[in-house]
């Protein structure tokens, strides 16, 4: 889909930069050694997690499998739902150009994929990190990694 056709920005035609609710969802993608994938966002220039908003008549998970291959290449072939992040205070964000949403985001570990990394044009770097040598990110995206990780040790879903 032409970003042009997003959801999102036709609404923000209709309503200029205040804040609108956003659904979608991130990924957790570990390659074999464990490691969590990361791109280095074009819009912030920080890294996060592949992930973004839904568009009309996706699932959620949907979303963040085509957010999966839009942003590093990587087809999702399995995966598992391990939270949902919705907290407005952690999950409110505002863009460089004013826009602001709140997002609800559908957490999935993806559990096999195929591909390989082509990053695309809202990103400028794709690389896997270990756990415990994280770059700097927003505090909402390593409080999903550190959800990730509880999970993990639990096996129960973490809403957060």
């Amino acid at each position: 889909m032409a970003l042009s056709d997003s959801y999102i920005l036709r609404l923000r035609k209709m309503v200029g930069s205040q804040l609108l609710l956003n659904p979608g969802g991130r990924a957790i993608v570990q390659n074999n050694a464990g490691e969590i994938l990361l791109h280095k966002r074009r819009d912030f220039g920080f890294w996060d997690l592949p992930g973004g908003g839904a568009e009309v008549g996706e699932s959620a998970e949907q979303c963040v499998i085509r957010e999966v291959y839009e942003e590093t290449g990587l087809i999702v072939e399995r995966f598992e739902p391990i939270g949902f992040a919705s907290n407005p205070e952690l999950e409110k964000v505002i863009y460089p150009n004013g826009d602001v949403i709140q997002g609800f985001a559908l957490i999935l570990h993806v559990t096999q994929w195929s591909g390989g990394l082509q990053p695309s044009t809202e990103s400028t770097e794709l690389a896997f990190f270990k756990v415990d040598n994280l770059p700097e990110m927003r505090c909402n995206i390593r409080l999903t990694i550190d959800k990730f990780l509880e999970y993990q040790r639990s096996r129960k879903f973490q809403l957060f």
